[in-house]
């Protein structure tokens, strides 16, 4: 299957304590350039680091939603069907909404999505590698749907140890 992707790293501005920290005009030009860039626009994937404002961005210490105004915009306005985030690592997850009119509505978690029918787009923040947290996503396109299954998992030392070895080369059994 053909996908477009975007992917952006760097956040919106939350202390100012980091360059990659961006005001929000700047993300919305980020993005608009980015999707401008696009050939086709179908089946669209986002990658970018930081959540959507109000959607898996909650920080508890500071006691605030800590995502981006700009983003979530752009997901009512561009209907990507999955967007992968990560930066705030406590708010891990996956949200599946669908698109009506200028917001976003939360469906029911399941098992399966199919695309258009069930959910417009799959938000998934993957939580922190130091936590050992990831998502695995099925994507299973049969030319007339698309359906997409998220689920959230954690890795065991083996998988670790096996990743590590198979970064410097090893061959692992």
């Amino acid at each position: 299957p053909m996908f477009d992707t975007i992917a952006l790293s760097g956040s919106n501005r939350i202390n100012g304590l980091f360059p990659s920290e961006y005001d929000e005009d700047k993300i919305d030009r980020f993005l608009k350039s980015a999707y401008g860039d696009i050939e086709r626009r179908s089946r669209l994937v986002v990658s970018i680091h930081v959540p959507p404002k109000g959607i898996l961005d909650y920080v508890p210490h500071i006691k605030k939603n800590a995502g981006s105004e700009s983003l979530l915009k752009f997901i009512i306005r561009r209907k990507p069907f999955l967007v992968l985030c990560g930066h705030i690592h406590e708010a891990f997850g996956f949200a599946p909404y669908r698109v009506e009119g200028s917001s976003l509505v939360r469906v029911d978690i399941r098992d399966s999505y199919t695309m258009g029918r069930d959910a417009d787009v799959i938000i998934v923040n993957s939580g922190a590698l130091a936590e050992k947290r990831f998502a695995s996503i099925d994507i299973r396109d049969t030319g007339k749907t698309l359906s997409v299954s998220v689920s959230l998992k954690q890795f065991t030392r083996k998988s670790l140890l096996r990743l590590a070895l198979e970064s410097i080369g090893r061959n692992v059994r």
